[in-house]
């Protein structure tokens, strides 16, 4: 079982806090603020720092991000493998690519 909050989190109303609904509550429980005294000076940055942290809890519902990267390995490793169909190393090289590519804006 998870120590953290299930999700989903959010950015709520203020972008740049992280906030999640604990059961029962009739409020959400700020987590994170991205605009404490030594945040980052843009408010653009602010918000993207509230909005990556809320996409990565949310993105890793039902998964154990500890084995992100052996995944990611695992998979490097089967694309060179003579033992797929090429529609599997076509799948495998996309997933890669998804897995490994710069976030979009």
């Amino acid at each position: 079982m998870s120590k953290h909050t299930k999700e989903p989190w959010s950015t709520g109303v203020m972008m740049t806090r992280v906030e999640i609904w604990p059961k029962n509550w009739n409020a959400p429980l700020c987590v994170a603020d991205c605009h404490a005294k030594n945040a980052p000076e843009t408010e653009t940055e602010r918000v993207a720092n509230a909005a990556r942290i809320v996409a990565c809890v949310n993105g890793c519902t039902g998964l154990n991000p500890a084995a992100y990267r052996e995944c990611v390995t695992m998979l490097q490793v089967l694309q060179d493998s003579d033992d797929l169909s090429l529609r599997m190393k076509q799948d495998i090289k996309l997933a890669l690519a998804h897995a490994t590519a710069p976030e979009t804006p």
